[in-house]
């Protein structure tokens, strides 16, 4: 993964790359690692780049469910700051995080992640599908007789969206695919209980 771009999945910050003496981090695409080493060396009010020297950095972590890449590194000013990337794609964590904490010498450590967390999230996902289904299911519902969702407040284009979405499928539809909804997330819930992730560091 040295001298290569990395597609990031952020709001503000797009891509990264890392050599033997720092890893840059971009708000823009760039094409190739040399010109995105290139953007640090000039100006440009169109994009920001944030460089963490390799020399700089104490310690790399992700979990193996996921697609953020902890970075822990000393400022100038001697202080201790992380930085969270999140990745287009998950499979490379592993492969920076190796690169990286072989260029240290860091030793890796594995912990498996407590079964409870992702859990929980999943949890609360199931009852956002279950709350969202019922308010959906009501909208359905009162269009089948006749009375049309109207959307007011803010985002009312998109609400309103929405709700001629779900008026058109009917309840039969809402039902369906809430159903499959939460099956969906009941299954992987179940799957992470079964075989919970670990988190690796480097350090």
């Amino acid at each position: 993964m040295k001298n290569k771009i990395i597609l990031l999945n952020e709001k503000n910050r797009s891509s990264m790359g890392f050599d033997d003496e720092q890893i840059i981090i971009s708000s823009k695409n760039h094409k190739s690692f040399e010109a995105l080493v290139a953007a640090t060396e000039k100006s440009n009010l169109l994009s920001s780049q944030k460089i963490i020297p390799i020399s700089a950095v104490q310690a790399i972590s992700y979990n193996q469910k996921s697609a953020v890449l902890k970075i822990e590194y000393k400022t100038t000013k001697g202080t201790i700051k992380k930085d969270r990337i999140t990745l287009e794609h998950r499979s490379v964590c592993g492969s920076i995080a190796r690169e990286i904490s072989a260029m240290k010498n860091f030793e890796q450590t594995e912990i498996a992640e407590s079964r409870t967390k992702p859990l929980l999230q999943y949890l609360l996902i199931m009852a956002f599908i279950i709350l969202f289904g019922w308010v959906s299911l009501d909208i359905a519902v009162d269009a089948q007789n006749g009375e049309r969702y109207i959307a007011s407040g803010r985002r009312s284009g998109l609400k309103q969206l929405i709700g001629d979405g779900i008026a058109y499928i009917g309840p039969i539809g809402v039902i369906v695919i809430g159903c499959i909804a939460f099956g969906y997330v009941a299954f992987l819930a179940y799957q992470r209980y079964q075989a919970p992730a670990s988190d690796i560091m480097y350090a």
